[in-house]
């Protein structure tokens, strides 16, 4: 997440995290609501081919919304809170949701 530092009237981006801890924060963020790791391989890979959360959740027997429950979580895996989560650590994120499976 990117902050605003008024004293020195700039952005502050926090560090990207590693892969290692990205797979450690998959890891640790579980599964609810019956949400399974190929579900969470399927969101990211359809996200990864443009697709929408809507037909994403068709694709994979979910509802929307906890299709979209689903990416804010594991966007704040990434620790992003808002806004587009970067190329490389939607790599990653792939990465570690194939690995859990």
């Amino acid at each position: 997440m990117t902050t605003y530092n008024a004293a020195f009237r700039a952005t502050v981006t926090p560090p990207a995290l590693t892969p290692r801890e990205i797979a450690a924060n998959v890891a640790a963020l579980g599964y609810a609501d019956g949400w399974t790791a190929a579900d969470d391989i399927a969101l990211m890979e359809g996200l990864f081919r443009g697709l929408s959360l809507a037909a994403i959740a068709n694709s994979i027997d979910q509802r929307n919304g906890n299709v979209e429950a689903r990416w804010k979580a594991l966007k704040r895996v990434v620790g992003v809170e808002h806004g587009a989560v970067p190329l490389d650590a939607q790599t990653a994120l792939l990465a570690a949701v194939r690995a859990a499976a």
